[in-house]
């Protein structure tokens, strides 16, 4: 077959097939023209789960006359207009495929209104009308019919009515989401489904958050607020204890860009790796703003993907302001209530809020200090005539073995022991390990790994981070590795398999934690060995120091595996039990 020039009708379907996948991606594509045009009011109308009518109308900036036709010609935008634009881009649309290539597959009628007055231009299979006056308010209406009527191949792939209008109502929540500052209506089948009111201040953000991720996820919701000089992050991480089965939770958002990105979801997972159950997943609504010119918007033909020009620095980022906000899930968070001296003396209390030791000890021999806890008794003193408990209050008794009760200033308290002192015990290893750094264990004979050429090229290129995480490792040919030092608590662990998982975190997203995250689970498991278990029948001085260690240590909330550790009954909880009152 001879090479022939593509009729434009035909690219413009061609490009379609990036642009508009399904009914969604027509919804995504004309919101996010609305929101760049500066839209203060969005209204979203579906019939038949888009395949019949999906009609957007904004009351945006709109356009004049005579750019109306050129809005559905192909690569005609009015967000770029150089490379330099294009790398420093902050609108959400910028191609100018999304309006022709929508043409190409359906029936859109398209009118608008600068201010003067309102024109409006047909599109069949790709053919424009002629412009035409029109009745229209300032902003513009698109109203896509008949989506894919003449390309019956894509129609057949469509699912569903009721599946099709989810996939539009997820992209919706999404934008809603991205800006709350927008009034969002939404109707399907001539049915409300969303109304959501612009958001003006804090709380109005927070409930817009409630509207979309529900109340439950907002009761849970911890405010992130942290900046660098190049970055910014806000917006909302759940409670450990607020977890789902599933990454159905999960917003970022880039400059206003709703995306999925693997640097900034391995931050999350990294930030929470340490208090959640295995096979859960946080739940959050974050906002990175960032210099246009060290993101790239333009690496996914949908624009659902970035790419960030130093991904380490994003995720280290990310990842050190989560686990900060992380680390004050304790009892009381930032307003612990201090206790005074009187309260608990005893050698015990003392013993298990002493620094481990940084000497050449193993980390095994700083366990010495905590072993006590079951063993030592105590001594109790008069309590002060104080007006407020400490959060978790003073304790009263221990229920079977296994719960502290204990009563504050609310009602009453009930904690796990062995699961609070679990914790307790592995924040104050993992401190222990981290303040001696990794200490690297050099091998008898050097173990030699066989990868690829990339893969060696990419070790040499970060022997600096190996070091850092206690690897020695050279390159010794054009496709293998020579490990000569590894980390000392890991030296009967599996070196090679170690090797190649911190290659893999370093080709996705240029840094690791590999390491660390090994160590973490040894420390975890030696902490749970040598905590208190159940049937330890504990005084009540103990229970109390069990209380007010938990109150100082970070993430007590929950332990290392992600159970949490205490929970609280109010008195008027206990009220409406016993039905008094009514």
């Amino acid at each position: 077959m001879p090479i022939r020039q593509l009729p434009g009708h035909l690219i413009n379907q061609i490009a379609a097939g990036e642009v508009v996948e399904r009914p969604s991606s027509v919804v995504k594509e004309l919101v996010e023209n609305s929101l760049d045009a500066g839209a203060r009011a969005i209204s979203v109308d579906i019939l038949a789960g888009g395949q019949k009518l999906i009609r957007v109308r904004d009351d945006g900036a709109g356009i004049p006359k005579d750019e109306i036709p050129l809005a559905l010609s192909r690569h005609a935008t009015s967000k770029i207009s150089s490379l330099a634009d294009l790398e420093a881009v902050v609108s959400l649309g910028f191609r100018g495929e999304a309006l022709p290539s929508i043409a190409s597959v359906a029936r859109l009628l398209l009118t608008s209104n600068q201010g003067d007055s309102a024109w409006q231009i047909e599109a069949d299979n790709g053919q424009l009308s002629d412009l035409s006056p029109a009745a229209h308010p300032i902003g513009t209406t698109v109203e896509v019919h008949d989506l894919f009527y003449n390309t019956p191949a894509r129609r057949k792939f469509l699912r569903t009515e009721r599946t099709e209008f989810g996939h539009i109502e997820r992209w919706l929540r999404r934008l809603a989401l991205a800006r709350p500052d927008v009034a969002f209506s939404v109707t399907h089948n001539r049915r409300s489904v969303l109304n959501l009111k612009a958001a003006t201040d804090a709380d109005g953000r927070l409930q817009r958050v409630s509207a979309i991720c529900g109340e439950t996820f907002s009761s849970h919701a911890i405010s992130v607020q942290r900046e660098s000089d190049t970055m910014a992050l806000t917006g909302y991480i759940a409670l450990p204890t607020f977890n789902r089965s599933q990454a159905d939770m999960q917003y970022w958002f880039v400059n206003g860009r709703s995306i999925s990105d693997k640097t900034l979801s391995h931050a999350i997972r990294h930030a929470y790796r340490d208090v959640l159950f295995h096979g859960r997943f946080p739940a959050y609504v974050l906002y990175l703003s960032i210099d246009p010119a060290l993101v790239d918007a333009n690496a996914h033909p949908a624009k659902l993907e970035v790419r960030f020009r130093d991904g380490r620095s994003v995720h280290g980022f990310v990842s050190q302001a989560i686990e900060h906000l992380l680390k004050d899930t304790r009892p009381g968070g930032h307003d612990v209530v201090p206790v005074p001296a009187t309260v608990v003396s005893s050698r015990i209390y003392q013993q298990s809020a002493m620094s481990l030791p940084t000497g050449g000890g193993s980390v095994a021999e700083a366990l010495t200090g905590y072993r006590a806890l079951t063993s030592v008794p105590m001594t109790e003193t008069a309590l002060p005539d104080s007006t407020s408990a400490p959060p978790l209050g003073f304790a009263m008794a221990q229920l079977c073995g296994i719960y502290i009760l204990a009563e504050n200033d609310d009602g009453l308290v009930v904690v796990d022991m062995h699961a609070a002192h679990e914790r307790i015990v592995y924040e104050k290893l993992k401190r222990s390990f981290d303040d001696k750094a990794v200490v690297r264990q050099p091998l008898l004979v050097p173990e030699g790994i066989a990868v690829s050429e990339a893969e060696a090229t990419l070790a040499e290129e970060h022997a600096a981070t190996f070091g850092r995480l206690g690897l020695v490792v050279e390159r010794s040919g054009p496709g293998s590795l020579a490990i000569r030092e590894v980390p000392a608590l890991l030296r009967q662990g599996d070196a090679e398999s170690l090797v190649r998982d911190v290659l893999a975190d370093l080709g996705e997203s240029g840094t690791s934690n590999r390491i660390e995250d090994t160590c973490h689970d040894i420390l975890a498991t030696m902490a749970c060995h040598h905590s208190v278990r159940a049937n330890r029948q504990m005084t009540v001085p103990e229970m109390n120091a069990v209380l007010r260690e938990m109150e100082a240590t970070d993430k007590a909330d929950q332990c290392n595996h992600g159970r949490p550790t205490w929970t609280t009954i109010s008195l008027a909880d206990l009220d409406k039990l016993f039905l008094r009152g009514q």
